[in-house]
């Protein structure tokens, strides 16, 4: 602002036409560098939430159940975190593999657009978030993503979400379905849908919505429907 104050206010003995000093520019642009070096591990921790990922399940289910409840569930920032809602994804697509089939000499209701009794048949048909964005941050077609490419993927809120998600597949673990949900009344889940999805809508001839968990909305068989 003071054209006589430049060169550290020592003109006579600093060198300075320009008054710009680009001896100290200088110095202080090093200085700058250094302290980014120092800083650059915790913009880091900042860019992934500071949260490290559990490691994903081992078991083929798990790891299906994982993606699925990761892919079709809200986090923090898109529905809102729900455990009640991510356990009832889970079970929902255990029951539909469970549903899907006629086991022999059973008189058991069964639908065949649940699949082919597989828990990747039933995410495909029931999962509307199948193969879309948020699925493919975590898995491909079939399983989860080596964990190094998850970790390299996952960001901010993300990273909780899939930590949760993978504690919902390994809490099911050892369950066999049917399984019914406390938060849903003590029904048992057989599809769901939000909003914004289009033709994943209760069969009215055997189903109706048992309730709402997190952004979706769950339905099970009318009683008297399970078994025929």
């Amino acid at each position: 602002m003071h054209k006589y104050l430049y060169a550290q206010n020592d003109p006579v003995d600093n060198d300075d036409p320009s008054g710009h000093d680009i001896g100290d520019m200088l110095s202080i642009m090093d200085i700058f560098m250094n302290f980014s070096a120092m800083i650059q591990p915790v913009f880091s921790r900042i860019a992934t939430g500071g949260v490290a990922l559990e490691t994903a399940p081992k078991d083929p289910t798990a790891r299906l159940l994982t993606a699925a409840v990761f892919a079709e569930s809200g986090n923090a920032h898109y529905g809102g975190e729900n455990a009640d809602e991510k356990e009832a994804i889970a079970v929902t697509v255990m029951n539909q593999a469970f549903y899907a089939i006629k086991p022999p000499k059973q008189k058991r209701n069964y639908n065949a657009s649940f699949g082919d009794g597989t828990i990747l048949s039933a995410i495909k048909n029931g999962c509307v978030s199948y193969s879309g964005e948020r699925w493919n941050l975590v898995a491909d077609a079939s399983d989860l993503l080596p964990q190094a490419q998850i970790e390299g993927n996952l960001k901010l809120d993300d990273r909780t979400h899939f930590n949760l998600s993978v504690d919902t597949a390994n809490l099911l673990l050892g369950y066999k379905a049917p399984l019914t949900i406390k938060a849903l009344g003590g029904h048992a889940p057989i599809g769901f849908h939000s909003g914004k999805q289009i033709g994943v809508i209760p069969n009215e001839d055997r189903e109706s919505i048992i309730g709402k968990l997190g952004r979706h909305e769950f339905y099970g068989f009318d009683k008297g429907h399970e078994y025929e």
